[in-house]
């Protein structure tokens, strides 16, 4: 307990520091913020779209963010470059990102995998098959599609082949490619479960394990919410940074640059 106490007056101190630093460079014209003044407007437009967000400066503050790492969610394109403000964390957000994907591309191979399998067998299979064929995804999860791909492909043959139905894994194997191409929706449905799970939990805190379940996310509940933890402490320390700065950044009459020209939505 004393330990966790120790660390929030260090971040809480830390978080000050970095504030007045960030606050006399703005002043002294040492640090530009185009970037950063551009990604929030873009943000606070594009917000506007939707009629059921707050447009109070955090939660525009997390939705942009939210955007950098995981713009799935939000049905739109990944903001071009990082705004000045997260350029440190440059890294961290590509890690997330990367991270985030292939919980997303393990979800929609398992729920192809079972689906197969189903339409296979002619029956529902139970859980038993569901967790062998997770453990097959999480222990190759790391590797590129193709490999995981045909791993899957192998295990979902060794399950037909228990239950009395014999198929050619290279037959499997189109099929898995076919539904996680281009054209199939399961990954761009996983892609948006997990985007919300990660708006869920930076906005309000949590996530219900009812929901992960229903949406096909428990096998990667754990680690999907400890990504997403990780998220809003990253949100929590900016906005303890510069969350008054992005307040003036707002504002219609914020003028820190002289011939900045606001852009236009599209």
């Amino acid at each position: 307990m004393r330990f966790a106490l120790q660390m929030s007056a260090i971040r809480v101190q830390a978080s000050k520091f970095e504030r007045g630093r960030v606050q006399s460079a703005v002043k002294s014209g040492s640090l530009k913020l185009d970037r950063t003044i551009e990604w929030l407007h873009l943000t606070k437009l594009e917000m506007t779209l939707n009629p059921y967000i707050p447009n109070d400066v955090q939660t525009i503050h997390r939705y942009a963010v939210v955007k950098l790492i995981f713009p799935e969610v939000f049905g739109t394109p990944l903001h071009p470059s990082l705004p000045e403000t997260m350029q440190l964390d440059q890294e961290r957000v590509r890690e997330l990102r990367l991270v985030l994907y292939d919980l997303a591309t393990a979800s929609a191979m398992l729920v192809i995998g079972m689906g197969l399998v189903e339409l296979a067998l002619g029956f529902k299979p139970n859980d038993d098959v569901r967790e062998y064929l997770a453990k097959f995804i999480e222990s190759h999860s790391h590797n590129s599609i193709q490999m995981m791909v045909s791993v899957i492909a192998a295990s979902i043959q060794e399950v037909l082949s228990a239950h009395g139905c014999e198929r050619e894994s290279t037959s499997i194997e189109r099929q898995l490619k076919a539904a996680l191409g281009s054209a199939g929706m399961v990954p761009a449905i996983m892609m948006e479960r997990v985007g919300f799970v990660l708006w869920r939990i930076v906005t309000v805190g949590g996530i219900s394990s009812q929901y992960l379940c229903q949406r096909g996310l428990a096998h990667v509940a754990d680690q999907l919410v400890d990504v997403c933890e990780r998220v809003s402490r990253l949100v929590e320390y900016l906005e303890e940074v510069y969350l008054p700065l992005y307040t003036e950044m707002l504002a219609e009459d914020y003028k820190i640059f002289p011939g900045f020209v606001l852009p236009e939505v599209g």
